[in-house]
């Protein structure tokens, strides 16, 4: 049984990038042993990166699409914040450069979230 929960343990470790010799410490098992084990697991080892790998990217996705969203709504207040706004009181230059960079963040930001 402990053999199993060891070679599991193996497959967990390969699939996250550790190395051979930083494996065989943490299971104090020899390196040839976990170079045979690579071979035996390689599908496994495969499927479970593939696995992490998807999980990170749909959150990274995520992530994106809540700042879009964020961004979105800050455009929106600003530009109704311009519009509304006396531009005696604020100095034009420097609202109108506020609006473009947040646009630009924005195209920059849809451009990344269309390619997931």
């Amino acid at each position: 049984m402990k053999d199993l929960e060891v070679k599991s343990k193996f497959v967990a470790l390969r699939a996250k990038g550790l190395s051979f010799e930083n494996i065989a410490k943490e299971l104090n098992t020899s390196k040839s042993t976990l170079i045979e084990w690579s071979r035996l697991y390689f599908e496994e080892i495969r499927a479970l990166r593939q696995l992490e790998d998807e999980i990170l990217l749909e959150s990274y996705s995520i992530g994106k699409k809540h700042r879009l969203a964020l961004l979105s709504g800050m455009l929106e207040k600003l530009k109704e914040k311009v519009k509304d706004m006396d531009l005696n009181q604020i100095p034009a230059e420097k609202l109108i450069d506020i609006t473009l960079k947040l646009s630009a963040t924005l195209r920059g930001e849809e451009k990344i979230v269309e390619f997931y």
